[in-house]
């Protein structure tokens, strides 16, 4: 893409190259704090979404989570409860039709 941008003529490899070293010479002289600062603040971010999301998302059930594990709900359920094909077991023998063929149900 920065070839396409800019119009150059040269290898990928020559690219990629300088705006390694690029950023390698500017986290060694000067700007590793601004590098560890910067990491902390993304974590940080990161941390919070990956919080909220969940958070969210339990908001959004009707019942919230207690809902997740009520008999007969339908929200763990797996689309296709019962197995479609029956493969054999790793021992050779078959499965019995019906039984699911996802390891959560």
């Amino acid at each position: 893409a920065i070839r396409d941008i800019c119009d150059l003529d040269v290898p990928l490899w020559v690219v990629s190259t300088a705006i390694g070293l690029l950023g390698a010479a500017y986290a060694l002289f000067g700007g590793l704090k601004a590098v560890a600062v910067s990491d902390c603040l993304n974590g940080i971010g990161l941390l919070i979404a990956g919080l909220w999301v969940p958070i969210a998302a339990l908001q959004v059930l009707p019942g919230g989570l207690t809902s997740l594990f009520e008999e007969g709900s339908s929200y763990l359920q797996p689309l296709v409860a019962t197995s479609m094909t029956v493969p054999p077991d790793t021992d050779g023998s078959f499965r019995e039709s019906g039984v699911p063929s996802v390891p959560w149900h």
